[in-house]
């Protein structure tokens, strides 16, 4: 395996001539499948750092408390947007994997959609088999991020209850909209700090980690998964395009069985 390299000077990594950039500077790779060159998703390469995970004690909410320290202890590349509906047909084509409908098919919403939007009525399991994939057809470590990452991820520093500041309108996400009108394509809003997209609304995430009701002395305070809980289900956070705005907060924690295919999506992390 040929070794892996960090320039701190350049904030960059050099594996074989491949050179990923510093923090908050998109990339892509290039994973092979058949013999075909495909896209990989957008990546940002987010540095290590700490931060408070939880809400405030002036947030009205009680799952994601106690407020913890946590710190990253090494820079992380993660999807600058959610996966689309065109990157997750290539990976079906690719695979000749056609995910079984539960309530609706991802190809056939109740809302229009093009290969712009976000993928969505996708199972954890789903989500999991794209990274596996991904980690396949391109030889790195691809996953996806736990918890405590997506949290610090959204945060991109802000100790505010959004990214956005104290509050968020519909000129910064897409959200507190009838479930009929769906999603909009990805990058439709600014992105924060580290250049990402659609933290907040649009789609709720996947994350790694089982189901935690509330935080205790077990959670990992290094930014790893989460061990334990409730294995039927996994944390989605970011909230969709039919949430209200508390349901976009940084802090805000949801679950939902990993088999189920609701208004759903995911991005992808990887290891540097």
């Amino acid at each position: 395996m040929a070794k892996l390299t960090f320039d701190v000077r350049h904030g960059s990594i050099d594996h074989h001539e491949h050179r990923v950039p510093g923090a908050g500077v998109p990339f892509r790779d290039r994973p092979l499948a058949e013999g075909r060159i495909i896209e990989g998703p957008e990546m940002v390469v987010v540095p290590r750092g700490s931060f408070l995970m939880g809400p405030a004690t002036d947030e009205i909410d009680s799952s994601g408390r106690p407020q913890h320290l946590v710190t990253i202890a090494e820079p992380f590349a993660i999807g600058r947007c959610p996966i689309t509906r065109g990157q997750f047909a290539a990976f079906v084509e690719a695979t000749r994997r056609e995910p079984r409908d539960i309530d609706c098919s991802w190809r056939n919403l109740y809302f229009p959609q093009d290969d712009t939007h976000p993928v969505v009525s996708v199972s954890w399991f789903n989500a999991v088999a794209y990274a596996t994939w991904l980690e396949q057809a391109s030889g790195k470590p691809y996953r996806l991020p736990s918890e405590a990452e997506w949290e610090y991820c959204c945060r991109a520093t802000t100790t505010t209850v959004y990214n956005t500041g104290n509050r968020i309108t519909r000129e910064d996400a897409h959200f507190d909209e009838s479930e009929k009108d769906g999603t909009v394509p990805v990058a439709s809003f600014a992105p924060n700090a580290w250049g990402l997209f659609d933290m907040h609304g649009n789609v709720n995430e996947w994350c790694a980690d089982n189901w935690h009701r509330h935080f205790d002395d077990s959670a990992p305070v290094d930014g790893t998964v989460w061990q334990g809980g409730d294995a039927a289900c996994r944390t989605i956070r970011g909230g969709g395009c039919y949430c209200l705005a508390a349901d976009l907060r940084s802090a805000y924690r949801g679950a939902m069985e990993a088999e189920e295919r609701g208004l759903v999506g995911f991005r992808v992390a990887r290891p540097l």
